[in-house]
């Protein structure tokens, strides 16, 4: 058997041996974990503990232990190459949130990109997020309030870009042309919201497969694998077009 489990999911107990218990009392072989932004200290207890544990985007411990997650940091300078082949000089991001693996992976590519162009790094076009539609929007809010606002952004995931489209909206511009977007995740709604939003795809269907042939492999008394890093590919649509 295999257990799905996220942050809190712990039958309302709060002690850090709280997963590991939940495991043992359901016989269960292995689990896969999810960050969620909030790492319980019993999810490391549990990785500690010698039960096959897989982490997705988060980084563990354990002997039995390992992860699966992006290339986070390379999707970012996808991203920004991206929006400098179209002619994009003044290019802002909003961040998820910093304590976050996928956060402050994205939030380094994006700024080794924009050195490795010879852009400039300015302070106020970095904007913290929160991964959320209403965190995206609020964050856009503020980059268009900038002296000098940005030409285009890289939102470091589709929800909060979607709430970024509706900023821009609100303040009487247009994507692309005034403002050029570039989300992360691809997902479903990003091909639906017009005029279709540029991402960076993240292998979904090779995170469940990884995260699932590790803790099987485990399971059966393999070593715990070493860490996967699943590749990520750019998604061009409206949001970054038309070009010059």
């Amino acid at each position: 058997l295999l257990m799905l489990a996220t942050s809190g999911d712990t039958s309302g107990e709060r002690t850090e041996d709280a997963y590991v218990r939940a495991v043992r009392r359901h016989n269960l072989d292995g689990v896969v974990m999810i960050d969620s932004g909030t790492w319980d200290p019993s999810l490391r207890r549990l990785s500690e503990s010698g039960i096959p544990c897989v982490s997705l985007d988060r980084p563990v411990e354990g002997s039995r232990a390992t992860y699966v997650t992006s290339d986070n940091a390379g999707g970012a300078r996808l991203a920004v190459q991206h929006l400098h082949e179209r002619g994009r000089r003044a290019i802002a991001t909003i961040t998820g949130p910093a304590h976050t693996r996928p956060g402050a992976e994205r939030l380094r590519g994006y700024q080794d990109e924009m050195s490795r162009l010879g852009l400039p790094r300015r302070p106020d076009f970095v904007v913290e997020g929160d991964f959320y539609l209403s965190g995206g929007h609020t964050a856009m809010r503020r980059l268009l309030d900038a002296d000098d606002r940005p030409d285009a952004v890289f939102v470091a995931g589709d929800e909060m870009a979607v709430g970024a489209l509706r900023a821009i909206g609100e303040a009487g511009l247009k994507v692309p042309e005034d403002i050029a977007l570039v989300g992360f995740d691809d997902i479903e709604v990003a091909a639906l919201v017009p005029p279709g939003l540029t991402t960076v795809a993240q292998d979904k269907a090779g995170f469940g497969t990884a995260a699932a042939e590790a803790v099987v492999a485990m399971i059966n008394g393999a070593e715990a694998p070493p860490p996967q890093i699943l590749p990520t590919t750019l998604v061009v649509r409206g949001s970054s077009t038309p070009p010059l």
